[in-house]
């Protein structure tokens, strides 16, 4: 590294900060994800492109499912109108996923990898438990990190649909509550 080097960078951390650039990024580098789009006017684009159901996340500052409503229908989602007339929120399409998934994905200049894939139970929208998933994600996580051009050590959370599509929901530029088995796991920590 060169002295004064930010590991990730400033332009993988801005991208990886708003959510809706972090989905152009994905589906700009063929990273699969769900596709997302502003809400903004009179939202005719939201629901034209992403339709019902549909979830509306706020682009900064959510995490652990806040900044995240449902809107399966029209009704429904002119109880959120006030909230995200405000401005910074995004239509996300809706995946019906079978289950959350989570790859610690590290990467530098000269090497990529992965720790293993992992299966994620959510409560109150906090991961609780991490355990062996018997898949392997990796390619879907590398490709996100790479569609950010991120260097360092990535939380990669995705959906596994019942297809067995790997779909990227977000990524944390940093150690990881979904990694956290590796603390005590015996071989290289995410620490």
């Amino acid at each position: 590294r060169e002295p004064g080097c930010l590991t990730p960078g400033l332009g993988t951390l801005a991208t990886i900060q708003d959510k809706l650039l972090q989905r152009q990024a994905y589906l700009t580098h063929g990273a699969p994800s769900p596709l997302a789009v502003a809400l903004e006017g009179d939202f005719s684009t939201a629901f034209e492109q992403i339709g019902f159901p549909m979830v509306l996340k706020a682009r900064f500052g959510g995490y652990d499912g806040k900044g995240t409503r449902y809107a399966r229908n029209p009704e429904e989602f002119a109880t959120h109108r006030e909230l995200v007339a405000g401005g910074n929120w995004m239509a996300e399409q809706f995946v019906p996923f079978t289950r959350e998934l989570a790859v610690m994905v590290y990467r530098s200049k000269t090497q990529t990898g992965c720790f293993p894939t992992m299966e994620t139970i959510q409560v109150n929208h906090v991961c609780d438990q991490v355990f062996p998933s018997g898949t392997d994600a990796s390619a879907a996580a590398i490709a996100a990190v790479e569609a950010v051009q991120g260097y360092g050590l990535f939380g990669v959370e995705l959906f596994e649909t019942g297809s067995g599509e790997f779909l990227v929901n977000e990524i944390a530029p940093r150690p990881h509550n979904t990694g956290h088995y590796t603390l005590d796991w015996g071989g290289v920590s995410q620490f």
